[in-house]
C-alpha cells in the first residue's frame, strides 16, 4: 500500500477467521453498537464487544495505522451495528484514508473510475436512487467489498481521487451489518 501511487483502494486479504471471533461476531451483530475512540484498546473495556472481536478490530486498525505512518494527522476508530440504512450516496470521503471492515451482512459498495460519471457526484437530486442513477454508468458492475477484509479507501485530502462508495441498502430486509471504521483525517 503506498501513499505515492495512483491506486485508491487497497483490500488486505484475511485467512479464515477463527471460531471465536465468528461467535463474538454473531453475539455483537445482535445488540446496538455505536462505540467511537481515539484509543483502539479503549475497546477491550467495552462490556458489550467481546474481547476477541476487540482484539481482532484492535490488529485491523493499528496496522492500518501503521501501514500509512501519517504523522500528525487525527484519526479514530468506529465500531457500530447498522439495522438501517446508512450512507445511501456514492461518495468520496473528505479524509486522508478510511479503512472499512464489514464483520457481517451486507458489505461496502464501490465503483471503479470507469463506471463513474465523476461530474455527476454532488449534484442535486430528486431521490437517491435518481442520483445513485446517474453517478454511475452500470449498477451491474457496483462492486462489494470482501467480508472481514480490511478495505482501505483513500479520500480528498490524500491528493489522490477520492474512492467512491456507498453503505448498502438493508433497511426492511432484516439484515444487520456490524463495521469497523477507522479514519485517518
Amino acid at each position: 500500500m503506498s501513499v505515492d501511487d495512483d491506486c485508491n483502494l487497497y483490500s488486505i486479504k484475511r485467512d479464515a477467521l477463527p471460531e471465536q471471533v465468528i461467535s463474538a461476531i454473531k453475539e455483537a451483530a445482535k445488540k446496538p453498537l455505536a462505540i467511537k475512540t481515539k484509543d483502539p484498546s479503549f475497546l477491550l473495556s467495552q462490556q458489550n464487544l467481546p474481547p476477541t472481536l476487540a482484539a481482532d478490530i484492535m490488529h485491523q486498525f493499528n496496522y492500518f495505522l501503521s501501514v500509512l505512518e501519517q504523522e500528525g494527522l487525527e484519526f479514530d476508530l468506529k465500531v457500530q451495528t447498522h439495522f438501517k440504512d446508512s450512507c445511501k450516496l456514492f461518495h468520496g470521503d473528505n479524509v486522508f484514508a478510511r479503512m472499512i471492515v464489514t464483520y457481517c451482512g451486507p458489505t461496502t459498495e464501490v465503483v471503479e473510475e470507469d463506471n463513474l460519471n465523476r461530474d455527476q457526484l454532488g449534484t442535486d437530486w430528486e431521490s437517491f436512487e435518481e442520483y445513485n442513477c446517474r453517478v454511475l454508468k452500470d449498477r451491474n458492475k457496483i462492486i462489494n467489498l470482501e467480508l472481514t477484509w480490511a478495505h482501505v479507501l483513500f479520500g480528498e485530502k490524500s491528493g489522490k481521487l477520492p474512492q467512491i462508495h456507498r453503505a448498502p441498502d438493508i433497511e426492511g430486509t432484516g439484515q444487520v451489518r456490524l463495521t469497523a471504521i477507522g479514519t485517518i483525517y
